[in-house]
């Protein structure tokens, strides 16, 4: 429920503030961009933890019978890049994530997930999404948990931020905006999902725009909100509780969310913060047959940082534009020792977007993916291996273009050359390629 939950209201927090801003003589048209452009990553961070406390009480007794504590926490670290993302639709149907992080901690101990360190292709097909590995190995249920967490939902806000504040209404900083108790129920009644009802007639909400700021030419700002979400009622599995918990009076979900990136709808750039609490209390097994008090408290606290990429990615990308087309090997050296002439004839490099495919003339081509780093002296390369024997595996390198001439020196250890040699005893490798295809 926690992860369905978090997804929900962070979701909710950035689709309640999206529509266009431009500054206007004493304020600001809002727009939020949710997505970068279709193939332009963007670099990602999401932390989220919950902290719990349940406590059973005797009705009759008043004696405490259960007295629990719960946290658990998940970290995500990406570089994501949208494939497919149908006009007119708000969420992408193809894309691709490399995970550098992907780790789930619960009660102290900490879980790697079995994707970490390898890039997961997230396909739509029909109204379900498919989890697989980049190579061609599907993710199981088990293994795609919080994946599905965030992409299976079937429900989501029907709200816009024309809702809230007309589109033509320019937001000047500092002011308060109250949020019509109606419009909270259709943004946050997507937390029907996570099996809770809230009572719409005593919602009440606000936002406001705190500041306004230029950043990389860019219009940023920062905005808060503020939500109170009386509860009627809300799933919580316990063995002397219904599945479904009547909320007695009082029972309540705060929310204070903070944004803080670009509000023109230029780039995809932000940090945003949820917090989250409910506290509350339901009679089990149920109102009907009251024996127990269940007393609950839950913290949950969500933060995302986006980035679009930066000038230095940028420069990535221009960089594998040089390098696409077809090579040929002109020189190999491995640990020292030069390659058989008849290896060297048959060897061919194919670079197509930032595939970096090794054809040897054999009966089987090696897949990796190349990521570059020309502002480094001498330029970056980094080859994770798709398929092959050292499939799933990355080695550091150096690269170099000059007069048509592709040098690559990499290592097989986590030290990256700092020169285009190898020696031996050295588990480095150096290929000089010239090119027979334009790119």
């Amino acid at each position: 429920m926690r992860r369905t939950l978090s997804r929900s209201l962070a979701f909710c927090l950035t689709f309640c503030l999206s529509q266009s801003l431009l500054c206007a003589g004493d304020g600001y048209f809002i727009k939020l961009k949710t997505h970068p452009d279709t193939g332009k990553p963007a670099l990602v961070q999401k932390q989220d933890t919950m902290h719990s406390h349940t406590k059973l009480v005797g009705l009759e007794t008043k004696k405490i019978l259960e007295n629990n504590d719960g946290k658990q926490s998940q970290l995500f670290k990406y570089r994501e890049t949208i494939l497919e993302k149908p006009k007119g639709q708000d969420e992408p149907t193809r894309l691709r994530r490399e995970y550098e992080k992907a780790q789930v901690e619960v009660l102290g101990r900490t879980t790697v997930l079995p994707w970490q360190g390898k890039t997961v292709l997230i396909e739509k097909q029909k109204d379900r999404y498919r989890f697989s590995l980049e190579g061609g190995q599907e993710l199981t249920a088990e293994e795609a948990g919080p994946l599905a967490d965030e992409f299976q939902s079937t429900t989501g806000p029907t709200s816009k931020f024309t809702d809230l504040v007309p589109a033509d209404k320019a937001v000047r900083v500092k002011d308060n905006h109250d949020i019509d108790p109606k419009v909270l129920l259709k943004v946050y009644g997507s937390v029907s999902d996570a099996g809770i009802k809230i009572d719409a007639a005593k919602a009440k909400g606000s936002w406001k725009l705190t500041r306004a700021y230029k950043k990389d030419g860019r219009q940023f700002g920062v905005i808060e909100l503020h939500v109170e979400l009386p509860l009627r009622e809300m799933k919580w599995s316990h063995p002397k509780a219904a599945e479904k918990l009547v909320m007695r009076p009082g029972a309540k979900m705060t929310l204070h969310g903070v944004i803080d990136g670009c509000i023109d709808g230029s780039a995809a750039t932000a940090t945003s913060k949820l917090d989250m609490e409910i506290n509350g209390s339901a009679l089990a097994p149920s109102p009907d047959n009251p024996q127990f008090e269940l007393i609950l408290s839950i913290k949950t606290s969500t933060k995302e940082t986006t980035e679009e990429s930066s000038a230095r990615q940028a420069d990535a990308g221009k960089g594998i534009e040089e390098l696409q087309g077809k090579w040929r090997a002109v020189e190999m050296q491995t640990a020292g020792i030069a390659a058989p002439k008849d290896v060297l004839e048959k060897a061919r490099l194919l670079i197509k977007d930032d595939e970096y495919i090794w054809l040897s003339g054999g009966p089987v081509d090696v897949k990796s993916r190349i990521r570059l780093d020309p502002s480094k002296s001498p330029k970056e390369i980094d080859i994770a291996m798709l398929d092959g024997p050292g499939k799933g595996s990355t080695f550091p390198g150096i690269y170099e273009l000059e007069k048509g001439q592709l040098r690559i020196c990499t290592s097989h250890t986590k030290d990256r050359p700092t020169d285009f040699t190898t020696k031996r005893g050295e588990l480095r490798e150096l290929i000089v390629l010239e090119r027979v295809q334009p790119k």
